[in-house]
């Protein structure tokens, strides 16, 4: 009978890991699919944070520290975000380095559109999350994109003195931290 219950169990067991093993393939399909999607250029603020999901318009609430958004509907936060991303820009660019912040006027520069650098996927989270960079496929190739409201104002802060100084400032204290951490350890 125990050899019986233990076949079932095996059985069971196997089912389980195959069915796992399905959805952990699935997953990288369904993000690149999320990432990259078809994307019209150029494009708005509301057109570009109408095509996230309300978790990921809440991962822009968490990077943007703001309050009392998440009880309000998807419509009304991407109203809400278009009125505070553009307002947030210099503070947040503020906190960028300069590879990040390069990143942001190149895509300026170029109208509003790069071609995608070859980023890992956490970076190109991390640029979506900020509602400033949108990932996407145009006429077939993987492009980076800035809504176009945000195209002046992302040149008007490279022509500031003062930001750049702060990002550069940003940048030397991270090489710094980074040597202490290697040399020392945590």
């Amino acid at each position: 009978m125990s050899d019986k219950i233990n076949k079932e169990l095996e059985e069971d067991l196997k089912n389980a890991l195959n069915g796992l093993n399905d959805r952990h393939i699935d997953l990288p399909v369904k993000e690149h699919k999320k990432l990259w999607s078809e994307i019209k250029v150029p494009f708005s603020l509301k057109e570009g944070l109408s095509r996230y999901t309300k978790d990921e318009l809440n991962n822009i609430r968490k990077y943007l520290q703001l309050k009392g958004v998440s009880n309000l509907r998807k419509g009304e936060i991407i109203s809400l975000y278009q009125e505070k991303i553009p307002e947030l820009l210099e503070t947040v660019c503020l906190r960028f380095d300069e590879e990040r912040f390069g990143l942001l006027v190149k895509i300026a520069r170029k109208g509003g559109s790069i071609p995608a650098p070859d980023l890992e996927i956490e970076q190109i989270l991390y640029l979506r999350a900020t509602g400033f960079v949108y990932s996407g496929i145009f006429q077939g190739e993987k492009i980076l994109s800035l809504p176009e409201e945000l195209v002046a104002p992302v040149l008007k802060l490279n022509d500031s003195l003062q930001v750049r100084a702060i990002v550069k400032r940003n940048t030397e204290w991270i090489k710094l931290t980074r040597g202490l951490l290697y040399y020392y350890g945590t």
